[in-house]
């Protein structure tokens, strides 16, 4: 009885493993999505100010 509750188990695993392993991918896509995101918006955030002071300090 064992041997089949293990094997039974297993079988399940041996089908939901390619599914985990998909919401695992899933999962990193979209936080480097997010992370290139966010640095993109600080890029768009930040650049004009820099480019603002770099001209405020060549004027003077």
């Amino acid at each position: 009885m064992n041997l089949f509750l293990a094997l039974k188990a297993a079988g399940i695993l041996y089908v939901l493993w390619p599914i985990q392993i998909a919401a695992t991918a899933v999962t990193v896509f979209i936080v480097a999505r997010e992370i290139v995101d966010y640095f993109r918006w600080r890029e768009k955030i930040v650049a004009p100010r820099r480019e603002s002071t770099v001209e405020i300090s060549l004027s003077t």
